[in-house]
C-alpha cells in the first residue's frame, strides 16, 4: 500500500524529486505505515508469532528477519506494545492526528506509576497534544505526567538495608559485621580511607 502510495506521486519523477508539498504527503504515509507496523509488531509480540521461527524473543525475531539493529528492534518493539495497549493513540497515529515524535512524548511519559491516570485520559490527552507540534507536545506531557504523579499514590520507598553489630572481644579488639547500601557504604570507605 505504501510503495503503492509512493508510486502514485508522481509516475514521472523518482522519490528524489518530490515537491516540498508531496513530500508532507509522502512522509505522513510513512508514520502511517510505521504506526501500522509498530501495532503488527505489538500484536506478533502478544500472540508469540515469532516463535515459529525459533526466534526467542520478537525483537530477536526483528533482528534476525528485518536485519534491524538491537536498538531499532527494541524501539520497535516498546512502540508497538505502547499502540497496541492504548487504543485512542493508535487509532490517532494511523489516522496522522499523532505524529510519531507526539507518539514518543506520551510514551516516555506514560510510566507504571502513572499509566491508571493515563487509561482513563488517554483520548482527552490525544485531543491536547494532536495540534501541538512535537516540543510543545514533550511539554504537556511531561506537565501531565507531573500532575497525574501528584494524584496518585506512590508506594513509600524502601528503606535501605544498613545493619551493624559490634561487639568487644576478651582481648578489647572491636569485633563486628556490617551491612550498608551503595550510598552509605561509599561515605563508609571514604571514612575509613580518611582516618
Amino acid at each position: 500500500m505504501y510503495a503503492r502510495y509512493m508510486c502514485s506521486v508522481d509516475h514521472e519523477r523518482d522519490e528524489s524529486e518530490l515537491s516540498i508539498d508531496d513530500f508532507v504527503d509522502v512522509w505522513a504515509a510513512h508514520e502511517r505505515a510505521s504506526a501500522r507496523l509498530a501495532l503488527a509488531v505489538g500484536r506478533f509480540d502478544q500472540s508469540y508469532e515469532y516463535a515459529a521461527d525459533g526466534a526467542v524473543t520478537i525483537a530477536a525475531w526483528l533482528r534476525h528477519r528485518c536485519r534491524m539493529s538491537d536498538r531499532d528492534a527494541a524501539a520497535l518493539v516498546a512502540r508497538g506494545r505502547f499502540l497496541r495497549d492504548h487504543q485512542p493513540v493508535a487509532e490517532a497515529a494511523l489516522n496522522s492526528r499523532l505524529s510519531a515524535g507526539q507518539v514518543q512524548a506520551l510514551s516516555t511519559n506514560v510510566t507504571r506509576t502513572v499509566a491508571s491516570v493515563f487509561d482513563a485520559q488517554a483520548a482527552e490527552l490525544v485531543e491536547i497534544i494532536a495540534p501541538l507540534d512535537v516540543r510543545a507536545s514533550e511539554q504537556a506531557c511531561r506537565q501531565w505526567r507531573r500532575n497525574a504523579e501528584a494524584i496518585t499514590e506512590q508506594p513509600e520507598p524502601a528503606v535501605p538495608e544498613r545493619q551493624l553489630i559490634s561487639q568487644r572481644a576478651s582481648d578489647g579488639s572491636l569485633v563486628g559485621r556490617f551491612v550498608f547500601d551503595d550510598a552509605l557504604a561509599a561515605e563508609f570507605e571514604h571514612a575509613i580511607g580518611t582516618a
